[in-house]
């Protein structure tokens, strides 16, 4: 590995105010970086360019653009630049933390030093989670103690700054303490028109008789290839809802995975995509991995214009079983609908002739009685 990107990435973290464990695991990820596995074989793939972050500011006109909303509880992040957040002081007072990431790996690395990049996605898996360490740039960190039950839904606003010629590679972790409860909802947007790859990796951690209600809503402009991986890990007697609805307009490659640690965790994700124009590409694979499918499910559809442009793919894993099922490539408007559960197996490719593909897919997201996810998209079309 260059030892001139190793010196530059040293100087940026340094300069970035970085506590040394962090610089030592950006380095050490720097050099794992040529020996780890390939993340992937897709030709359409392109790694994330092997050059320092820069520091990139928040201009007034890329802080307009963002329409912030004050009014909501949450945090918005446009682009390197994290405004304050709107957290109810009682629950601040009570311990609950949203903070950009990176200060959270200087004030509180109790909470997310022994998990962040370790326990649910290790760093060296492969040459993208390695890449991911090396150049991280941006990110936030939400933390709900021990017993504690935030009402407000909490909302995390990820907004990629597009304007400038700069890459985001970008991390979320929610860490649900033991007995604790929060809901919260996460944009996914663009701002600007350049081309840009963004690199995001979401771990969601939640302890024993904890409760995580999380929703994605993803936005992302024509001219930015994302590559979205999110992890979750459920412990004992917890429960993790999770709704994504993404209607990206680039190119997007996205892996969940949800991993049920113990029987007794309860675990549901769906996933509802829009593929809008035929020239774009999804290339999507949701894994469950579980010790109960009694208290597990998957539940994915993908609607589109050019489903030959859209894989879809789910595994189910327990111990050295695996059922795995990949959707029929069809030519044309159609749908997909993939459910994994105690219940029922189902992969389904079929035309669309009667009705939009907006209508199939608002009717798919309406069907996941979700109020938030539903109310999000109907804001996303109005504008």
């Amino acid at each position: 590995m260059s030892n001139e990107i190793s010196a530059e990435l040293e100087t940026y973290a340094n300069e970035h105010g970085e506590p040394h464990w962090l610089v030592k695991r950006r380095l050490d990820a720097l050099e794992q970086i040529e020996s780890a596995p390939e993340f992937l074989k897709n030709e359409q793939f392109a790694p994330l360019p092997l050059q320092a972050p820069n520091k990139v500011k928040l201009t007034k006109e890329l802080l307009n653009a963002a329409h912030v909303n004050e009014d909501e509880v949450g945090v918005y992040q446009i682009g390197q630049s994290t405004l304050e957040n709107t957290l109810d002081e009682d629950d601040e007072d009570n311990g609950v933390i949203l903070t950009d990431i990176f200060t959270a790996f200087r004030q509180h690395p109790r909470l997310i030093e022994g998990y962040f990049l370790k326990k649910l996605l290790p760093q060296a898996q492969d040459k993208n989670s390695a890449t991911h360490m090396a150049l991280l740039n941006s990110g936030l960190f939400l933390y709900v103690p021990k017993n504690y039950q935030l009402q407000d839904t909490v909302y995390l606003n990820m907004l990629q700054d597009s304007q400038d010629d700069e890459p985001l590679v970008t991390h979320l972790f929610v860490y649900a303490d033991e007995g604790s409860s929060v809901k919260v909802v996460q944009r996914l947007q663009t701002i600007g028109e350049k081309s840009n790859p963004l690199d995001l990796i979401v771990e969601t951690l939640a302890r024993p008789k904890s409760s995580i209600n999380f929703t994605a809503i993803e936005d992302l402009g024509p001219n930015t290839q994302a590559t979205i991986r999110r992890h979750t890990q459920a412990s004992r007697e917890s429960k993790v809802t999770t709704n994504i609805v993404s209607k990206n307009l680039g190119q997007t490659i996205e892996r969940v995975v949800t991993k049920q640690a113990h029987k007794s965790a309860q675990v549901n994700t769906t996933t509802n995509i829009l593929q809008s124009e035929p020239q774009q590409t999804y290339d999507w694979e949701t894994t469950l991995d579980y010790k109960d499918l009694e208290q597990s499910k998957v539940v994915q559809t993908g609607v589109g214009s050019d489903l030959s442009n859209v894989q879809m793919h789910v595994n189910a894993l327990q111990k050295d079983a695996n059922d795995n099922y990949l959707a029929d490539p069809i030519s044309g408007a159609g749908k997909i609908t993939q459910v994994i559960s105690a219940d029922e197996s189902v992969n389904q490719t079929e035309p669309i002739a009667d009705a939009t593909e907006k209508d199939v897919f608002l009717k798919a997201v309406a069907e996941s009685q979700n109020e938030i996810a539903v109310d999000e998209i109907n804001k996303l079309f109005k504008n």
